[in-house]
């Protein structure tokens, strides 16, 4: 009789009925038939055979399975190919936006790539429709946390540059890069300009100090090169090297007890000179009205009086060590900017350093 497409009990059956006995039953996947149907005989059906002949059969476990190929990277034809070579189907297809992958390329598939499934199976994909976009927002006139946010909520990242501002508040944004309401991807790196506060008369942060400063250039009228000294500061005109200590400060005093400063906080690359970017990193601290300690910076600190105190205060903050810098700290600085280099000297000079 013909047993294909019956059940295994059903086969069993219809060999009693015929006087046939059963012989060997096979379990084999079989993308074809269901489960627990038979799929093969042998003898074949109307084969003459003796009463009793035993007839071997086998019996579907259901669909093969096979292992999921990767077809991420791909076009949906070609993903198509590729599943169709270990019989399966593109199941679900979903577009979305991606800034790593072009139009019409798949870049996430489900079940993953390597995953053991039954031929026949669907596999569910998702395709690029080309970059994400966002909005530039509008951030000037907010303070620098606030435009942080907004631009961080907008998918975007955050460039900030401190510049001095004569006509905006400290903290607050005066300029942005690219312009609000720009389209633009998403990741991309907005700039906002933040103001330190106003400039420093004769001293614009960033420019306006040129190598090799000359009496009366860049630094307030009554200020000699090399000499830093401002009638009436505290430095008597004629002070000689190492006798520098205004009125009411110690000896000695902004430094730790026995330790030995060798290299100024503001000589960040340690040539025992100060150049000119190295100049307007303190210059940023005297504009911004304030500094703390910021690991990770090239100088161990950052703009702002708010934030960690912890850390030894800047070598130019000496009178008093307040977290700021005032501005006859900063021509002490401008004094070894022009005189071209200096060397350390523990109680001789009022921030212990020489020239």
């Amino acid at each position: 009789p013909r047993l294909i497409d019956l059940t295994q009990t059903e086969a069993n059956n219809a060999l009693t009925e015929a006087g046939l006995s059963r012989g060997t039953v096979s379990v084999q996947c079989n993308t074809a038939y269901s489960a627990g149907v038979v799929f093969a005989q042998t003898p074949e059906e109307s084969h003459l055979v003796a009463e009793t002949y035993p007839v071997d059969i086998s019996v579907s476990s259901g669909p093969c399975p096979t292992n999921v190929p990767n077809i991420v990277e791909f076009t949906i034809d070609q993903a198509e190919i590729i599943l169709a070579n270990v019989n399966l189907l593109i199941g679900n297809v979903n577009y979305q936006c991606s800034n790593q992958y072009d139009e019409g390329i798949v870049f996430a598939q489900n079940p993953i790539a390597g995953t053991q499934v039954p031929e026949g199976s669907s596999v569910d994909i998702t395709v690029s429709q080309g970059p994400c976009m966002t909005t530039v927002p509008y951030t000037i006139g907010l303070t620098q946390g606030d435009a942080e946010m907004l631009i961080n909520t907008n998918e975007l990242t955050v460039a900030i540059v401190i510049e001095c501002n004569n006509e905006v508040d400290a903290g607050i944004v005066f300029r942005q890069e690219p312009t609000a309401g720009t389209q633009v991807m998403t990741g991309t790196e907005v700039t906002i300009y933040v103001s330190s506060g106003p400039c420093l008369e004769g001293i614009i942060e960033g420019e306006g100090i040129e190598e090799g400063i000359v009496e009366g250039e860049g630094v307030p009228e009554g200020i000699l090169e090399g000499e830093g000294i401002i009638e009436g500061e505290g430095i008597e005109e004629g002070t000689m090297e190492g006798e520098g200590i205004a009125e009411g400060i110690e000896e000695g005093e902004g430094i730790i007890e026995g330790e030995v400063i060798t290299e100024h906080s503001a000589d960040i690359d340690g040539d025992g000179k100060i150049n000119l970017s190295e100049l307007l990193r303190v210059i940023q601290f005297f504009n911004i009205r304030g500094y703390h300690c910021e690991q990770g910076t090239e100088d161990g600190y950052a703009p702002g009086f708010d934030g960690d105190h912890a850390c030894r205060p800047h070598a130019s903050d000496y009178n008093p060590q307040d977290w700021q810098i005032d501005l006859g700290e900063l021509l002490r600085l401008i004094q070894i900017f022009n005189i071209g280099h200096y060397y350390p000297c523990p109680g001789n000079s009022e921030d212990n350093f020489c020239f």
